[in-house]
């Protein structure tokens, strides 16, 4: 009984061995694509070691430089020009450089941390003459028909799924399943039988001014910003760092306001509430919204202005936002934190304030500018006389933030 079992386990074995063997049928016994055998479904995916160059193989200008939207062309007061775009805002682009070659005396450029654009301009929407973007694509032929190249396992394969008998009869063939056979076979670099053939391809792209047209109405105008402040915040997702550029106005994100960099109270009051709202059907997305706009709100103010962070540009002018600013912005997010939370407005009525009071008296004591009684300027606006005074008169306020605070014994901070 013993060595039945014993020869039971060897049959096994040796089956468990060879049938992986036969699911490929090549023509160097290599299994070349082993891992996409049998049916493929929408169920479950395959773990694929293949990196396809397929046949048409796009590589856009100035890919090395990731980042960039597209390419315009735009008019200038010597003529034309054009360059790599890097963001847009509603009614702008910001482009890095010259590609026609011209000497540009612009300024550095970052939307997002650790990135950073040299050489920047602002081109008004109404200016630019051609948005496209530019490829060169490599096609690839086997004795004059088209495959696709395939690199697994240091070897170069030539595939294709269909072509006449004749041809096919070079190839190795595998079973796809559903997906039908494919074929296959190793080549190398040098065949003769390889050929590359590139082609220069431009694609148009739709200088998009999300609704606003000449002489539109400043409610109207007002209108079509909130929606598309919403929208892009839509299609950015729910990371902290947009919601930061919203909050402090930051290129891409602004609402033009006649004191602040950025009307606050316009985003408090209808952009967040209306991102929000489209976000009720989805419970996880709308808690990660929460978190992320706190974070935005106690912190965000720190990146702008820093090395790799963010970059206020107005009407083509780099601003630099001076300590002072720096200190007033994030007592105003605060005090318009503690407003809508008190209104019982949503989000914010339902955000989870504790941390908040003592990462304020964190931002106090790292600026080092609670007693500095210098005026605050935004630009040439004076926003107040006195920072240490509103200091003052802003904390008796945001004191109300001190009772959330969990392990805080003084539970009745007043106002």
């Amino acid at each position: 009984m013993n060595n039945l079992f014993i020869l039971f386990i060897v049959v096994v074995i040796v089956a468990l061995a060879i049938i992986p063997l036969m699911a490929v049928k090549g023509e160097d016994g290599s299994g070349a694509d082993a891992s996409v055998r049998g049916k493929r479904t929408g169920g479950k995916k395959h773990k694929d070691r293949v990196s396809a160059k397929v046949s048409s193989v796009r590589k856009s200008a100035g890919q090395n430089d990731a980042g960039y939207m597209g390419i315009i062309e735009f008019n200038t007061e010597n003529g034309s020009d054009k360059g790599n775009v890097v963001d847009e805002d509603i009614d702008s682009f910001i482009v890095t450089g010259s590609l026609d070659g011209r000497s540009v005396n612009g300024f550095d450029y970052s939307n997002k941390k650790d990135r950073v654009y040299h050489d920047c301009r602002m081109i008004r929407k109404s200016d630019v003459t051609a948005y496209y973007k530019e490829y060169t694509e490599t096609k690839y032929f086997y004795k004059d028909r088209p495959v696709q190249i395939a690199e697994r396992d240091g070897r170069t394969y030539a595939e294709v799924y269909e072509g006449p008998p004749s041809f096919l009869s070079e190839f190795s063939v595998m079973d796809m399943g559903a997906n039908g056979k494919k074929y296959y076979r190793q080549i190398s670099g040098d065949d003769p039988n390889l050929r590359t053939q590139e082609e220069h391809l431009r694609e148009a792209l739709t200088v998009d001014t999300y609704g606003v047209y000449p002489e539109m109405s400043e409610a109207e105008y007002s209108d079509a910003l909130v929606r598309y402040l919403t929208e892009r915040l839509t299609r950015s997702g729910m990371k902290n760092d947009n919601l930061i550029r919203l909050l402090l106005g930051i290129y891409g994100y602004r609402f033009p306001d006649d004191g602040l960099f950025t009307d606050i109270e316009t985003v408090f009051e209808k952009v967040i509430p209306l991102r929000y709202k489209q976000l009720e059907d989805n419970s996880v997305s709308r808690s990660n919204f929460r978190r992320e706009l706190l974070i935005a709100i106690t912190v965000g103010y720190r990146l702008v202005g820093c090395q790799h962070g963010y970059t206020l540009v107005d009407e083509g002018r780099v601003i630099t936002p001076s300590p002072e600013y720096s200190l007033y912005i994030c007592l105003v997010l605060h005090l318009m934190l503690k407003k809508y939370h008190q209104e019982g407005l949503r989000p914010y009525s339902e955000l989870d304030l504790s941390g908040v009071w003592k990462k304020l008296e964190e931002s106090l004591i790292s600026s080092g500018l609670a007693e500095d009684h210098n005026p605050v300027y935004h630009g040439d606006v004076l926003l107040c006389d006195d920072l240490g005074e509103f200091v003052i008169k802003a904390l008796k306020k945001l004191v109300y933030f001190r009772r959330f605070d969990k392990d805080d014994d003084d539970k009745n901070g007043t106002e």
